[in-house]
């Protein structure tokens, strides 16, 4: 990862912490006003019933481990065609 990469992943996280520091701990443990329920969940990281905290923290952990395996393959393929 470039210099640039580092930077913007250390700004994005710092804005997700700065809005979940603006949350109260009771916030964080209430489901969303507006969760769907199962059936019309667009991907399993619906959050019917679940805690708010949950919105922040399943789908970060999905898109971090996602990227990381893209750095990954494109590394391999990099030392495959060199």
């Amino acid at each position: 990862m470039g210099p640039e990469a580092i930077e913007l992943f250390e700004e994005s996280a710092a804005m997700l912490v700065d809005s979940l520091a603006q949350l109260s701990d009771e916030q964080l443990i209430q489901p969303p006003w507006n969760a769907k329920p199962f059936e019309d969940r667009q991907s399993w990281l619906g959050l019917n019933e679940q805690p708010l905290w949950q919105l922040f923290t399943a789908p970060t952990a999905v898109h971090v481990t996602q990227h990381a395996a893209e750095v990954g393959r494109m590394r391999d393929l990099y030392r495959l065609l060199s």
